[in-house]
């Protein structure tokens, strides 16, 4: 009897814990609440890459916060020579992206731009003069939402 109660108790404990210890993924339905977070754009500095136990996520330094930055297949990272992979990006590269907050700190880029080191930096008008060297986060003008009639 009492060993039967111990195992539905942790079988219940199992059950109740599961979903708070392991967080979905960011395209999970069960997300569905970041989806009202809208939009935005980041400038900042790369303060570690994408690598294999990261995925292609990579972490961004930007107005005194740091940001996980989720960049799906096929999204477009430029330069001003072209396309470049995620994982060529360095540790102190600036980069700007554009993209859905899926969380407080963590943005999934639609577009990710490469601008450089702290002198292209500058020379980057506008994203000099926002945040200077370091770099800032904005969200967009409301929440952005679309129907059908």
């Amino acid at each position: 009897m009492l060993r039967g109660t111990f195992f539905v108790l942790m079988a219940t404990a199992t059950l109740l814990g599961t979903p708070v210890a392991l967080r979905p993924g960011p395209d999970s339905p069960a997300n569905a609440f970041a989806r009202n977070l809208g939009g935005g754009e980041l400038v900042g500095e790369v303060v570690n890459t994408s690598n294999r136990a990261l995925k292609r996520r990579v972490q961004v330094r930007a107005g005194g916060r740091e940001w996980t930055l989720h960049v799906p297949d096929g999204t477009p990272i430029t330069t001003g020579q072209g396309r470049v992979s995620i994982h060529d990006l360095d540790i102190g590269t600036y980069v700007r992206a554009r993209g859905q907050r899926i969380g407080s700190t963590r943005l999934r880029a639609d577009r990710v731009f490469v601008i450089g080191d702290r002198l292209a930096l500058r020379r980057a008008s506008s994203a000099a003069r926002r945040g200077g060297e370091h770099g800032y986060f904005m969200n967009y003008a409301g929440y952005r939402s679309s129907y059908r009639r």
